[in-house]
């Protein structure tokens, strides 16, 4: 998993994490800074195979960001 949450992770050491993580056979995992679209669509644009959203209590916390998500990348695929 890449901590960006908790670590001093920028964009461009995140997006070489997912792919050293990519090429050694594990399943890149990003915990984005926060729910903010941008931050998830940042995730999901590297490469990374899951996002795990830091201070989601439930579905409906996550329901604006991910609906501002489907509506702007269109063929991205979100499941619960």
């Amino acid at each position: 998993m890449v901590d960006c949450e908790h670590g001093n992770i920028d964009d461009s050491e995140m997006y070489q994490s997912v792919g050293a993580l990519a090429s050694a056979g594990s399943s890149p995992i990003i915990r984005t800074v926060g729910s903010e679209p941008m931050m998830i669509k940042r995730a999901i644009d590297c490469g990374a195979h899951a996002v795990m959203i830091p201070m989601c209590e439930s579905k409906v916390s996550l329901y604006l960001p991910l609906k501002t998500i489907i509506i702007t990348q269109g063929s991205k695929e979100f499941r619960s």
